[in-house]
């Protein structure tokens, strides 16, 4: 639904992310809880998985890989100033793999 929205509001000028499981340091109160320790050692072995195995059903968000913070933000910032385009530009979706791309 949201990114319906996008696309009925801005067309081609939007786009949506689509990430998954995002990894970096977050903080808690005066605590801070580093995602990377999980999230990055995750990312590579599920990188090595065949793309394909991302469309069974049920099972294919656990096999995503987790996104460094800043690959998100390096994404959005780079579609904002026309340096990156999604794979999928019909629906102005940016997958996992696009994101992991502008790492």
């Amino acid at each position: 639904m949201a990114e319906k929205t996008v696309k009925d509001l801005f067309g081609q000028n939007g786009a949506s992310l689509r990430p998954g499981f995002i990894y970096g340091d977050r903080v808690v109160g005066d605590k801070v809880i580093k995602l990377g320790l999980i999230g990055k050692p995750l990312s590579a072995v599920t990188q090595l998985l065949p793309k394909s195995i991302t469309t069974l059903p049920f099972i294919s968000a656990a096999l995503l890989p987790p996104v460094p913070v800043e690959a998100v933000a390096n994404t959005a910032v780079g579609f904002v100033l026309g340096e990156v385009q999604p794979s999928n530009t019909e629906e102005m979706r940016f997958s996992v793999y696009d994101i992991l791309k502008n790492a």
